[in-house]
C-alpha cells in the first residue's frame, strides 16, 4: 500500500508539472496570436 502511495503520488506530481507546462505553452501561444 506504501509502494502503491508513493509512486501514485510521483505520477501525480509529473502529471501537475506536465499540466503547468502545456498551460504556458497555451498561453504564450495565445499571447502570440494576440500580438498579431
Amino acid at each position: 500500500m506504501k509502494i502503491v502511495g508513493l509512486s501514485g503520488s510521483i505520477v501525480g506530481s509529473k502529471t501537475k508539472k506536465a499540466m503547468n507546462y502545456i498551460s504556458k505553452e497555451v498561453s504564450s501561444n495565445i499571447q502570440k496570436q494576440n500580438i498579431r
